[in-house]
């Protein structure tokens, strides 16, 4: 009998170890498909949010690379090491032009004051000279180029001929104009005080060096628009340059705002849509008030007799009182059903 016991009440273990596993394998089959909806959407959210986050970070990367290497690493430090290097550019002519009016000034014969004079002319139009070859070698935009190549100017050249000879226009461009200008204020730096103060400008006696000085003097105001239209281009270059880097910077800016915009309203929608639908208490609450009446019940005896068996495995004096309780109880009733048969056996005697 005591064996019949063990096996009947290991039998009820494990039939209710399988039912409960039964139970919890019926649970995770379903359970995963509670929240599936909502789990999607913040699955879906999450990789929106990565998506819009990781394409900021290239656009302000590309932004960046963009500005700060190519515009203002490369273009504009090439811009304005080019206005740098012009700055003296039309002066230099300039000086050459007063250095000449002084050398016209002179006193007969004052030799040496012409030769100092002719020395920073010369120091000048070497300058001048230098920052014309280098220009054209190193031309910072089409449009500089485009200039120096260009026809579109206009010298005025003495022509030897018949009686005292004459002058005519040629067209030329800016990189021969500005050449022959500065190649003329050198040859004149050769010209004697004596020969200089001369009046006779008669083209076929001049000499090369006289011709030198007319020429100079003929297209002083050639060279001097020629220079105000190459500044003309140059500071549209820049000015051209900046514009571009204020737009760019602008874009990338309202690039960023639309995205950190887009980024809010993803995360301000989900607020209404998919947060609230992931509040477990609600489901859990949902669940248990969509089960039957009698389930309720079961699982409240269930969660009752649960509590009841923790708080006596978890309170000695308690367990001792009940098991003392159930003692009493059973003497007390074995006391009632002994009662009537006293009393029967009373009444027989």
């Amino acid at each position: 009998a005591e064996e019949g016991g063990r096996e009947g009440a290991r039998s009820s273990v494990t039939s209710s170890m399988s039912h409960r596993s039964m139970q919890r394998q019926f649970m995770l089959s379903w359970s995963r498909a509670v929240m599936s909806g909502p789990a999607r959407s913040l699955a879906n959210m999450r990789k929106l949010v990565l998506g819009l986050g990781s394409f900021l970070l290239a656009v302000c990367i590309s932004g960046f690379v963009i500005l700060d290497v190519y515009l203002l690493a490369q273009v504009s430090r090439q811009r304005l090491g080019f206005l740098s290097r012009t700055m003296n550019y039309l002066q230099n002519g300039l000086t050459c032009g007063l250095i000449m009016r002084d050398a016209f000034l002179l006193a007969p014969g004052d030799a040496a004051a012409l030769a100092a004079l002719w020395g920073q002319s010369n120091a000048q139009a070497t300058a001048m000279d230098d920052t014309h070859v280098n220009n054209y070698l190193d031309p910072p935009s089409d449009r500089i180029l485009n200039l120096f190549l260009d026809k579109s100017l206009s010298q005025r050249l003495p022509l030897p001929g018949p009686g005292n000879g004459t002058f005519i226009d040629t067209a030329v461009n800016f990189f021969d104009l500005v050449g022959e200008f500065v190649s003329d204020l050198q040859i004149a730096t050769e010209i004697s005080l004596a020969e200089l103060q001369d009046p006779d400008y008669s083209v076929n006696p001049m000499s090369y060096q006289k011709r030198a000085i007319v020429y100079s003097l003929d297209n002083m105001w050639s060279i001097r628009a020629s220079m105000n239209r190459f500044f003309h281009i140059l500071l549209d270059d820049v000015i051209t340059l900046q514009d571009m880097a204020t737009s760019m910077s602008g874009g990338l800016l309202a690039a960023n705002l639309l995205l950190l915009l887009s980024v809010a309203a993803l995360i301000l929608r989900s607020f209404r849509s998919v947060f609230p639908a992931c509040q477990y208490a609600v489901v859990g609450g949902c669940l248990a008030h969509d089960l039957p009446l009698t389930v309720h019940a079961k699982l409240q005896r269930y969660y009752q007799a649960a509590e009841r068996r923790m708080a006596l495995m978890d309170d000695e004096a308690a367990d001792k009182a009940a098991v003392e309780g159930e003692a009493v109880e059973a003497l007390d009733e074995g006391a009632r059903d002994a009662e009537p048969a006293r009393a029967e056996i009373e009444r027989t005697v």
